[in-house]
């Protein structure tokens, strides 16, 4: 089950594969986009990662996707530091390593990706890539529903189920401490 939300949580988005286009042919979508990432073009970088992971118009290779989107996410492209996250937590490409998935959905959630915050919580719930925190997990499970992930509503709700009052108010403070710290 943990699994499963995992991989439900972690799924990536493909709207914003900068040197992608539709109209044209998945072969010359990996050769423009190889072309960009070679030329240090950071969403390229991370889009060249989801082609390669995909295996849309050449085969399916982790390992070329993980080379792509490190070279990304070491770079701050939240998108990738979740697919990262997503090949360590899954072992595609690399072992398989919770701490260092929770690593690279930290950073992405740090850096606004909802379905990466919905991550965390999950991680923090369940203890897998962090130390079991009910408090931190409820924390994370707040920004994410705020920030329009919607699983994370009912998610934010079952957690509530095991949690004191007193535990909920200090979620809910971290939360507001969090959303102060990270305005834009």
């Amino acid at each position: 089950m943990k699994n499963i939300l995992l991989l439900l949580l972690s799924i990536v988005s493909f709207n914003a594969w900068g040197c992608y286009d539709r109209s044209l042919s998945e072969g010359e979508n990996l050769t423009n986009c190889t072309k960009a990432a070679k030329q240090g073009i950071v969403s390229a970088q991370g889009t060249l990662g989801a082609i390669y992971y995909a295996g849309k118009g050449t085969a399916q290779d982790y390992k070329l996707a993980e080379k792509w989107f490190r070279k990304a996410a070491e770079q701050g492209y939240a998108i990738s530091q979740q697919s990262l996250g997503r090949l360590y937590a899954l072992g595609h490409g690399v072992p398989k390593d919770l701490k260092e998935a929770a690593k690279w959905y930290r950073k992405a959630a740090e850096n606004g990706v909802a379905s990466s915050q919905a991550q965390m919580a999950v991680i923090y719930v369940t203890g897998d890539g962090e130390d079991m925190d009910t408090i931190e997990g409820y924390k994370w499970a707040i920004i994410a529903a705020g920030n329009g992930h919607k699983p994370s509503v009912d998610f934010r709700d079952n957690i509530a189920k095991s949690m004191t009052m007193d535990q909920i108010v200090e979620a809910v403070a971290r939360a507001k401490a969090w959303k102060e710290a990270h305005k834009k």
